[in-house]
């Protein structure tokens, strides 16, 4: 995931002005992407806590699994403080990722077509932060059509990590 994110930051210098800048706020980027896809882990981890704890167990799993999305937040909305754009965009990842399974999904009775783009939203807004977090670092923009070019080369390799992973 770091280096998705290395990769986008990367590609949005040259797009540019085809010259490659390395500041050391990509590193604050990187952990930033880090704990953003973690958040969506912990989300689903929670959303699916029933089904993999004991019932016995389940008010301590809930309870650690909250206070590890809490601060991890926190961590995020505080590397983040000197970029609105990007501390906006890595919130509104977060608060999706949240409200998507625990609202969401509720209120439209498992409605796949509701239900689907908001699962789908979150880790693209994950994916997004790194160029609002580019954007707010260097000042600078990208065309959309670039951007979107290089999101999408980048939602690509990260499904396919994701099926290598799954079959081994």
């Amino acid at each position: 995931v770091a280096g998705c994110f290395l990769c986008l930051v990367l590609g949005y210098d040259l797009a540019v002005d085809g010259r490659i800048r390395l500041h050391a706020t990509e590193l604050v980027g990187a952990l930033t992407m880090v704990l953003l896809f973690l958040h969506l882990r912990l989300v689903d981890d929670l959303d699916d806590l029933s089904e993999d704890v004991p019932a016995a167990a389940l008010p301590d799993a809930r309870r650690r699994l909250i206070a590890g999305l809490v601060v991890v937040e926190l961590i995020v909305l505080l590397l983040n403080v000197a970029w609105p754009v990007a501390a906006a965009t890595a919130l509104a990842a977060m608060a999706l990722a949240v409200l998507t399974p625990f609202l969401v999904k509720p209120r439209s009775h498992a409605n796949r077509l509701v239900i689907a783009p908001c699962y789908e939203l979150a880790p693209l807004l994950a994916l997004g932060y790194g160029y609002f977090q580019w954007e707010d670092v260097t000042g600078q923009r990208v065309p959309v059509p670039a951007v979107v070019g290089l999101l999408g080369a980048q939602v690509g390799e990260l499904c396919l990590h994701r099926v290598v992973l799954l079959e081994n």
